[in-house]
C-alpha cells in the first residue's frame, strides 16, 4: 500500500485543524490564569456646611490601610498628621517659623 503525496497533505492539514480546535477549546474553557483581582479606589467626600464663607471640608476615605496616600499643600505649609473630631486627619498647616 503507497502513501501517495495528496493523502499525506490531506493527513497533516487534518492533524492541523485538529490541533488548533483542540487549542482554541481549551483556552476558551480553561480558566484564567491570572486572577483580577477588583480594587477599591480611594474616594473622597465633601462635606459642606451651610455658611457659605466657610470653605468646605474634605474627607478621604481609604478602604485598605496598605493604601499609599500623597498630600500637597499650597506653598509655606506642611501636611500634619492628626486627629480632628477624634478621627484621623491629615492638615496643612502654616510652617512654625522659630
Amino acid at each position: 500500500m503507497k502513501i501517495t503525496t495528496q493523502s499525506r497533505l490531506r493527513t497533516v492539514l487534518i492533524a492541523s485543524i485538529f490541533v488548533l480546535l483542540t487549542s482554541a477549546i481549551t483556552l476558551f474553557k480553561s480558566p484564567v490564569v491570572a486572577q483580577v483581582v477588583r480594587q477599591i479606589a480611594p474616594r473622597i467626600e465633601t462635606s459642606a456646611g451651610n455658611d457659605p464663607t466657610v470653605p468646605p471640608s474634605y474627607r478621604l476615605v481609604v478602604s485598605r490601610p496598605q493604601d499609599i496616600v500623597y498630600v500637597t499643600c499650597p506653598n509655606n505649609y506642611a501636611p500634619k498628621l492628626g486627629y480632628l473630631r477624634n478621627v484621623e486627619a491629615i492638615q496643612c498647616e502654616r510652617f512654625q517659623s522659630k
